[in-house]
């Protein structure tokens, strides 16, 4: 599986399986840093999915990539893949402040609020 593709995959994973963000902004830096190795293996190996998800997963990628006369990178493109991971990317990234301003209401490490069309967005602490 190419690099678009397992990106598909990684999406698809998450909307269909309810993969907590954290995990799998883990999962995807481990599995930036082990080329080679798909990221639907490094899913598995961290259980966030089963052997047996990986099929209904796969036939879904292929029916996007064929839906986008087989490129896979259209198919990324239309489903917000490169923001995706670049949000995953800094969610596993993400520091917590050391020290907070007073008056200010901690929020829990990794905050998302979605609008009515499902899209994620990740809130940053104010003041």
């Amino acid at each position: 599986m190419d690099q678009h593709r397992d990106l598909l995959l990684g999406i698809l994973a998450e909307r269909e399986k309810n993969i907590p963000g954290d995990a799998l902004s883990q999962a995807v830096a481990l599995w930036q840093a082990q080329p080679g190795i798909p990221l639907a293996q490094v899913l598995v190996d961290q259980n966030l999915l089963s052997a047996e998800d990986l099929p209904s997963l796969e036939a879904k990628v292929d029916a996007l990539v064929a839906e986008y006369q087989g490129r896979a990178d259209a198919a990324l493109a239309a489903l917000g893949g490169e923001t995706w991971l670049e949000d995953l990317l800094r969610l596993s990234t993400m520091p917590l402040p050391a020290v907070r301003e007073p008056g200010t209401i901690p929020m829990p490490e990794h905050t998302f609020l979605a609008d009515r069309a499902g899209q994620r967005s990740t809130v940053q602490e104010t003041p």
